[in-house]
């Protein structure tokens, strides 16, 4: 679930100059926070995907990334407690949880958008939703953005049955190293 929290990436910038283990500490915690929607996430892959021209050794050269792996699709799934680049509104996010493999990003968000409208992507998309419905993992918080973009299969699945959990974690873990970061400050 995306919260806005203003200051956290000035935070965190503070936080590498005023101590590199600090700020290490920090993102051990957000790592800790994030780390069972992860794995809960990677429990969601399909083992097969019954898709024409996504079994293995059927693409070659630059179309190879469209065959199914499962184990590249669950190795593509991880976090990051490092700030992310400005988006176009400059917006920058702390701590996320992502599918790197392109097969497995394909998995978690294909119909989100267009719901299979073209007669192909209707068959893509209904092909997929027999391994996994995708589901919206939007909630009713304030703090949480609403929108097509918190839908997917695998992590959104993980992130709802979460129930919220771990983002008030990771919350928690950057309110906390700010308060120590302000302890440490008026220490010195």
């Amino acid at each position: 679930m995306r919260s806005e929290l203003k200051g956290a990436a000035a935070l965190s910038k503070a936080l590498k100059r005023f101590t590199t283990n600090f700020a290490d500490e920090t993102h051990a915690e957000l790592g800790k926070a994030m780390a069972p929607v992860a794995r809960r996430a990677r429990g969601f892959i399909p083992s097969s995907i019954n898709l024409s021209g996504w079994q293995a050794g059927t693409q070659k050269g630059k179309w190879e990334y469209r065959a199914w792996d499962r184990s590249e699709a669950i190795a593509g799934i991880g976090y990051s407690a490092q700030a992310s680049r400005p988006n176009r509104k400059g917006f920058t996010t702390l701590a996320r949880i992502v599918n790197a493999s392109a097969a497995g990003a394909i998995y978690e968000t294909a119909g989100r958008k267009t719901d299979g409208k073209t007669l192909a992507g209707s068959h893509f998309i209904d092909q997929l939703n027999e391994q996994g419905l995708i589901v919206d993992a939007n909630s009713r918080s304030f703090l949480e953005r609403k929108g097509r973009k918190m839908k997917g299969r695998a992590i959104f699945r993980a992130w709802k049955e979460d129930g919220g959990k771990t983002t008030a974690a990771v919350n928690k873990a950057i309110e906390n190293s700010k308060a120590k970061f302000y302890r440490m400050a008026r220490g010195y």
